[in-house]
């Protein structure tokens, strides 16, 4: 006789809140409220982290501020980027560096395509003047 199968497979079970990105952005965004629309008709991307945040948990935060906000994000800058939104300093995953945000690629590319660069205080300061600093 076969064994019973057992009635949840822990390796399909969905992990906790802390760990879940889903559930975590469900989170920040109610955290961060239905804003207004004063990013509405801008295209934002994101890039970096600051001490305080961690780069996911920056462009977590970042991404539902301005999508609160009316405004959207783009992974990557091209010429219908309207800010590029960074934080203190650069972390590449993939070679594993750190180091001043001036060196990340994002940063490099926004500054050839004469896209406008922020931070998150700016960020917050164009919310506040419904769309301008």
């Amino acid at each position: 006789k076969a064994a019973p199968k057992p009635s949840s497979h822990p390796e399909k079970k969905k992990p906790k809140t802390a760990e879940n990105p889903k559930l975590l952005k469900k989170k920040l965004k109610a955290s961060v409220g239905a804003g207004g629309k004063a990013l509405e008709g801008l295209t934002f991307v994101i890039t970096g982290a600051t001490e305080d945040r961690p780069r996911d948990e920056f462009g977590d935060y970042v991404c539902a501020l301005v999508e609160a906000n009316g405004g959207v994000i783009r992974s990557a800058i091209s010429g219908k980027t309207d800010y590029l939104v960074c934080g203190t300093y650069h972390f590449n995953p993939f070679l594993g560096t750190v180091g001043a945000i001036e060196n990340g690629s994002k940063y490099r590319k926004a500054k050839e395509k004469g896209t406008n660069i922020t931070d998150l205080e700016g960020l917050e300061a164009l919310i506040a003047g419904g769309g301008e600093i």
